[in-house]
């Protein structure tokens, strides 16, 4: 997971090009070094030069790159706003997957799962209108899900316990709204 464009990258103290510059070499010199027929060492002269070009690309587009919406700083928000750069940015992302946790509540849920329906909403909304405003949302789908089904009724501490019943939704503008298929008894 990408947690934010300025992390995947390698750090320097400031905006050191020449710094940044030494530190990829050395960390490059010793895989490039080593003799092909070696153990694994095409494969980690490969992986470690394809972090050093994602990180190289990423950077590039997100330097060109104007949000239209607020990510608040919490991973889930973060997450979003680097899948809208990278999707922007026409970097080749089919698929992105950001997770929002906490939904695991046996007790007491009605707050804590409002807040949480509120960060989702939010969060989904900026990061729609975001690659709307770049022209982008037509290729854009949306599904979440749980990993873990829930009870509907509520047990005696006002929270729900493992069961069968999972959300699911799919939304963006490609998708027809409505319902499909049967409402759960």
């Amino acid at each position: 997971m990408v947690a934010s464009v300025e992390a995947y990258q390698l750090q320097t103290s400031g905006n050191d090009q020449a710094l940044m510059e030494h530190r990829t070499r050395a960390l490059l010199d010793p895989y490039r070094s080593a003799p092909p027929e070696a153990p694994y060492s095409v494969l980690f002269d490969n992986t470690v030069q394809s972090a050093v070009d994602t990180s190289d690309v990423l950077q590039s587009a997100a330097n060109g790159y104007e949000s239209t919406g607020e990510y608040p700083d919490i991973p889930f928000g973060t997450g979003l706003g680097v899948l809208a750069q990278a999707m922007v940015g026409d970097l080749g992302v089919k698929v992105g997957h950001i997770t929002l946790g906490r939904f695991d509540t046996h007790a007491a849920q009605l707050e804590e799962q409002s807040t949480l329906l509120r960060t989702f909403l939010e969060r989904i909304f900026a990061f729609h209108q975001n690659v709307r405003a770049h022209g982008k949302s037509q290729n854009v789908v949306i599904m979440t899900w749980s990993e873990f089904g829930r009870r509907v009724r509520s047990n005696v501490s006002d929270g729900t316990d493992y069961g069968s019943a999972g959300p699911m939704f799919i939304l963006g503008d490609p998708v027809p709204g409505g319902l499909y298929g049967q409402r759960p008894d």
